[in-house]
C-alpha cells in the first residue's frame, strides 16, 4: 500500500489571499504535516482532512472568521489554531488529540 503525505512548509506555507477563498487538503491515508502557516482569508473555511493517518499541526492554522475543521485519527497540535466571529473549530479524532500547553484552539 502506498501511502500519501503532506507537508504544508516553506516561506509561506497555504494561504488564500482575497475572496473569502478555502483552503481544502484531503488526504486518503498517510501523514498531514503543517509546518508553515495555513491561513484563509475573510470568511473562507479551512478543511484539513486525513481519512486513514495522522496529522501534526506545528504552525498556526487560522482563517478570519471562517470554519476550521481538522480530521485525522489522531492530532498533535503544537501551534494555534484561530478563527473570529461567526467561524467554528473541530477537531474529530478516531484515537487522540494531544495539545501542548502553549497551542490552543480560539474562536
Amino acid at each position: 500500500m502506498e501511502m500519501e503525505c503532506f507537508w504544508a512548509t516553506g516561506h509561506k506555507g497555504v494561504r488564500t489571499l482575497a475572496g473569502n477563498g478555502n483552503v481544502d487538503i484531503d488526504l486518503s491515508d498517510g501523514h498531514l504535516i503543517v509546518d508553515a502557516a495555513v491561513t484563509a482569508h475573510g470568511a473562507g473555511d479551512i478543511l484539513l482532512n486525513i481519512d486513514d493517518g495522522n496529522a501534526t499541526i506545528n504552525a498556526d492554522v487560522s482563517s478570519t472568521t471562517g470554519n476550521i475543521t481538522v480530521n485525522a485519527d489522531s492530532i498533535l497540535q503544537n501551534a494555534n489554531i484561530t478563527t473570529t466571529g461567526a467561524g467554528d473549530i473541530d477537531l474529530n479524532t478516531d484515537v487522540a488529540l494531544v495539545m501542548v500547553p502553549s497551542a490552543r484552539p480560539a474562536c
